[in-house]
């Protein structure tokens, strides 16, 4: 790829940044945003994955703590079904003598702490014995734990949580069994009141989060029991069959202290329990104030935009403003011509040299521009010394040719030594409208034709008194090289008119008129009233003669048009050119 590729890709890139990107504090500030950017993602994607890890972590341990709890829930409520299903197939209590089936429930009861009553019921669902003798009489015949077992729809069956109904007192669960399994007719069932607390009085053995806490529930949303203080939570039915409908997402509470808390809940997998266990654990959200969010998230986002910002601000005292400070000097400069002492304390030394770098060439420029201006002084003087001598020495020649005149005797002699000198004069007036104006590269032709016509009107040796000339011109200016042959074309008209127009005297006018036209060219008329070409008598300088070849010659020298009317009434001849600007 070439410099001017290369260059122009550049560029192109440039132009493509919006406008406020184009400055110098913009264009650095960019930069280090871009640098700083890799590392700063960096260490914001870091902080997420710690983030999120942790996060995962207390994830786990809730789900590890919820497992625990249900494990040991469900292996106490199957050795509690385990047992009712044993019993009842025990004769002792299967044949339902009073004494000694309540002596072998009392002895099983007293031997399993969870046990808080074993009842054995007949058909009718009154119980028959048990391990507590107040239990005796009882009837569980409207208990829907027992209609269940008595339709034959189970062997093994348990309740919801039940309050205080007789012959127990306080929260218990009761799991029920029918006597021979599904055996027909139906027999009665031995009844389990269960320690509720037992369900999930883990030994201390087994490791705990020390601010776990569980709840045992049933499936309709009632508190069985509980391990920890829960009361703060709001942990009422309809909340937690919303959590029970959701297995796997947790819910989220706040106690009074403002800690943050997870709660996960797990249906027993015991087929006949219908209870679930409730577990929560305190965690550590993210937040604004959280010290991981802002050292892993915050810190390096400020670090950036800080970095930014100074680099902002550095440009802007060590750069950009010395950088205004030489623009508005080099402006300066620029309008009154003289560099202005710069102050460029503190800038950076690459500056100071640029500042003195535009001093020298300020100070070199200003030497060469007054060299030259002297040089173009000199040249424009001699220039003007130049047309100075030639109009000069065009007189010398006027007065020669006419001293030699005025020793001719011969009419036509001296006509032709009058047109000679004419022509001189009008060259001569064009040298002296060149040293006398301050460009000497263009004419006031208006001033020019003006002062021609009047000289052409004083000398002309034919121009009859009776013959008035009338002059209307615009101002236009011409360059050296046109003002000459307009000049001699002007000076030759005039005087064909003087000659030929009108012979005998005849009084007439001959009009010159110089217009500016719309579309910047300008055009030439001169015109009289006289005998017209066709009428003038054959002369070896007419129409036809030296004279109309050299105004054709004068028109193609300028680049006009030119055209000739004649008639009657007198002849208009009609220049149309384009100015020339020097």
């Amino acid at each position: 790829m070439s410099e001017r590729q290369r260059g122009g890709r550049v560029r192109s890139l440039v132009d493509a940044l919006p406008a406020r990107l184009r400055g110098l504090k913009a264009r650095l500030a960019l930069i280090v945003a871009l640098v700083l950017l890799v590392p700063t993602a960096f260490a914001i994607v870091q902080a997420m994955r710690v983030l999120n890890e942790d996060s995962q972590r207390q994830r786990a341990n809730l789900e590890r703590t919820l497992t625990l709890f249900v494990g040991y829930h469900d292996q106490m409520a199957l050795g509690a079904a385990r047992l009712l299903l044993s019993l009842a197939e025990r004769p002792a209590v299967v044949d339902a003598d009073p004494v000694v089936c309540s002596d072998a429930l009392a002895a099983e009861a007293n031997q399993n702490a969870m046990l808080l009553l074993l009842a054995r019921a007949d058909a009718d669902g009154r119980v028959i014995c048990s391990s507590r003798p107040n239990a005796v009489g009882v009837s569980y015949a409207e208990r829907p734990w027992f209609r269940q077992l008595a339709s034959g729809r189970a062997n093994l069956v348990s309740s919801g949580v039940v309050i205080g109904q007789t012959p127990m007192v306080g929260r218990t669960m009761v799991v029920g069994a029918t006597i021979g399994g599904q055996r027909r007719p139906f027999e009665g069932t031995i009844s389990a009141g269960l320690a509720l607390e037992a369900l999930i009085a883990l030994p201390r053995t087994i490791q705990l989060p020390a601010d776990a806490v569980a709840l045992v529930v049933d499936t309709e949303g009632a508190i069985a029991t509980t391990r920890g203080e829960v009361e703060d939570f709001g942990l009422d039915p309809e909340v937690i069959r919303g959590v029970l409908a959701k297995p796997g997402v947790p819910l989220v509470r706040t106690d009074q202290e403002g800690r943050t808390w997870q709660f996960l809940a797990r249906r027993s997998d015991v087929p006949s329990m219908r209870t679930a266990v409730l577990v929560g654990l305190p965690v550590q959200p993210w937040t604004w104030l959280d010290a991981r969010f802002q050292s892993g998230i915050l810190l390096p986002t400020s670090i950036l935009f800080l970095s930014v910002f100074v680099v902002w601000v550095a440009t802007d005292i060590l750069i950009t403003r010395p950088l205004l400070k030489l623009a508005k000097a080099v402006r300066r400069w620029r309008r009154e011509g003289e560099m202005p002492p710069l102050m460029l304390d503190g800038a950076p030394e690459e500056l100071e040299e640029l500042g003195q770098a535009f001093i020298r060439a300020a100070t070199e420029i200003r030497e060469r521009d007054a060299l030259l201006h002297a040089s173009l002084q000199e040249k424009d003087l001699l220039l003007r010394e130049i047309h100075h001598r030639v109009k000069n020495n065009l007189q010398i020649v006027t007065s020669l040719l006419n001293l030699r005149a005025g020793s001719l005797r011969n009419a036509q002699a001296q006509r032709a030594m009058r047109e000679a000198q004419l022509g001189i004069k009008a060259l001569a007036l064009v040298h002296r409208k060149l040293y006398e104006r301050v460009d000497l590269k263009q004419v006031a032709l208006d001033e020019l034709l003006e002062e021609l016509c009047s000289l052409v009107h004083d000398l002309s040796g034919e121009l009859s008194p009776q013959v008035s000339l009338v002059v209307a011109l615009d101002p236009v200016v011409v360059v050296a090289d046109q003002a000459t042959p307009l000049a001699l074309l002007c000076s030759e008209l005039l005087t064909n008119a003087a000659k030929h127009a009108f012979p005998d005297n005849r009084p007439g006018t001959i009009e010159v008129r110089l217009e500016r036209l719309e579309d910047g060219r300008a055009r030439l008329t001169i015109a009289d009233d006289g005998i017209g070409i066709d009428s003038t008598p054959p002369a070896p300088d007419a129409a036809t003669g030296l004279g109309t070849r050299l105004v054709q010659m004068f028109a193609r020298q300028i680049g006009g048009e030119l055209s000739v009317e004649s008639g009657a009434d007198g002849t208009r001849t009609t220049l149309v050119f384009t100015p020339l600007k020097a």
